[in-house]
């Protein structure tokens, strides 16, 4: 864990004391008698309606599954060129793995990000 935390923030995992504890296990879906984690997305056959099952997911991951929501609710509309390059101005990195395994990229995306929102950037740890 600090590992991953020292990819995206370099210094930070010296800068505390910190100590990892276990966190409790929460329960958000039961499906076919398993207990699952997350959030899932389910549409009808004939696409009239969607719904998400489990905890109502965080601000960190709400956009990405409201996308994919939204791409399994009306795929007509995502299959457009205006559509498509609409999605890649909104979500720049479509898959969430490249984020998650290139820090790089994720800081780069962040940066712009912030930018545009005019949020400023904290002074660097070390």
């Amino acid at each position: 864990m600090f590992e991953e935390l020292e990819s995206f923030a370099p210094g930070l995992s010296k800068r505390f004391d910190w100590k990892p504890i276990e966190a409790g296990q929460r329960v958000q879906i039961i499906k076919d008698r398993d207990l699952q984690m997350g959030t899932e997305i389910l549409v009808s056959k004939d696409k009239t309606y969607g719904t998400l099952l489990g905890a109502s997911p965080g601000a960190s991951v709400s956009p990405e599954v409201m996308l994919r929501c939204l791409e399994q609710l009306l795929p007509s509309i995502f299959s457009e060129e205006g559509a498509k390059i609409k999605k890649s101005q909104i979500f720049p990195e479509s898959d969430l793995d490249t984020l998650i395994s290139h820090p790089d990229r994720y800081r780069e995306i962040r940066d712009a990000v912030n930018k545009q929102l005019g949020i400023i950037q904290p002074k660097a740890l070390g």
